[in-house]
C-alpha cells in the first residue's frame, strides 16, 4: 500500500477532551461536553452530541497539523451515526399530528458532521461520510489512500460513534462517546510526522498491545483509538481496526 505518513492527532471522549488528556490516562468527570469551537453558537446548541465531538476533533487536529481549514479534503467515519435525531424523528412521525421537524431531519443525515464543518470552515473541497459497519475504521483509511493516490496532498479523517438510543440498540452493550481524528498525508517535506501507516490488511492475524477500557472497546471505532494510543505512546506494530482488518505503523520516523 501506498504509506500513509500521520500528522496529528484529535480525540474526544467522556472525561478525557483531548489527546493529551488521554495519554495521561486520568479521566476528570468534571470535564466538559466537546467545545466544538468551529461552529457558531447558535448553531452548536442544536447539534448533536455526535456531531459535536467530531467537529471537537476535527478542530484538535487541524490545529496540530496547521492545516489550511478552507481547502483541506476530509473524511467523515461513523458506523451508527445520527441516530438519536432519527429516532427523534420516529417520534414526531408518531406523534398526534405527524409532522417532521427540519432542523432535526438536517441533523439526522450520515453526512451531518461533514455539512457543519465544511459551512464553518468555508470549505468548498472534498468531503465524504462513511458507514462500514465493523469495519468502518478500516474503509475510512482506504478511503484516505485513495484520495492521497489521486492527487490530494493531505485529508484529515473523522471516526466517531456513540451509543445508539434503546429502541435502536443491539445487543452489543454500551460504549462510550468517542471522536478520533488523524491528519494524513503524502509525506511531503515539511509536514509533521507521527508516524507511518505502512500495511492495510484483512488477513494478517489481529494483534495488539493497546489496551482500552471496555466502555471505549465496544464503540465501532475503537481501532481509531488504538491507532491514536500508538502514535501518541510511538509504540509501532500492528495495530487492530475492528472486523478483520489490522492495519502496520512505524512510530520511530526518520
Amino acid at each position: 500500500m501506498q504509506p500513509l505518513y500521520i500528522g496529528a492527532v484529535g480525540l474526544w471522549t467522556p472525561g478525557l477532551p483531548d489527546a493529551a488528556a488521554w495519554r495521561a490516562g486520568h479521566r476528570d468527570p468534571a470535564a466538559p461536553l466537546p467545545a466544538a469551537a468551529l461552529l457558531a453558537a447558535a448553531v452548536r446548541r442544536r447539534t448533536s452530541l455526535l456531531t459535536r465531538a467530531a467537529v471537537e476533533a476535527f478542530g484538535q487536529a487541524a490545529a496540530e497539523a496547521a492545516v489550511d481549514r478552507s481547502e483541506i479534503a476530509t473524511v467523515f467515519v461513523s458506523a451508527w451515526g445520527e441516530t438519536s435525531a432519527l429516532q427523534e424523528l420516529l417520534d414526531q412521525l408518531h406523534s398526534d399530528d405527524g409532522a417532521l421537524s427540519p432542523i432535526r431531519f438536517s441533523g439526522s443525515v450520515h453526512n451531518a458532521a461533514s455539512g457543519h464543518v465544511s459551512i464553518a470552515t468555508g470549505n468548498r473541497g472534498f468531503t465524504t461520510s462513511i458507514a462500514a459497519g465493523a469495519d468502518s475504521v478500516a474503509m475510512g483509511l482506504l478511503e484516505c489512500m485513495g484520495l492521497l493516490h489521486a492527487g490530494h496532498r493531505e485529508v484529515i479523517a473523522v471516526f466517531a460513534d456513540i451509543d445508539p438510543p434503546a429502541p435502536l440498540a443491539d445487543s452489543s452493550g454500551h460504549c462510550a462517546p468517542l471522536a478520533v481524528a488523524l491528519h494524513l498525508h503524502d509525506g511531503a517535506a515539511g509536514r509533521p510526522v507521527r508516524g507511518v501507516l505502512t500495511q492495510l490488511s484483512d488477513q494478517e492475524p489481529l494483534s495488539t498491545d493497546v489496551l482500552l477500557p471496555d466502555d471505549l472497546r465496544a464503540n465501532p471505532c475503537a481501532g481509531a483509538l488504538a491507532l491514536a494510543d500508538a502514535l501518541l505512546r510511538r509504540r509501532g506494530g500492528l495495530v487492530a481496526l475492528g472486523g478483520a482488518w489490522s492495519v502496520r505503523i512505524q512510530t520511530e520516523v526518520r
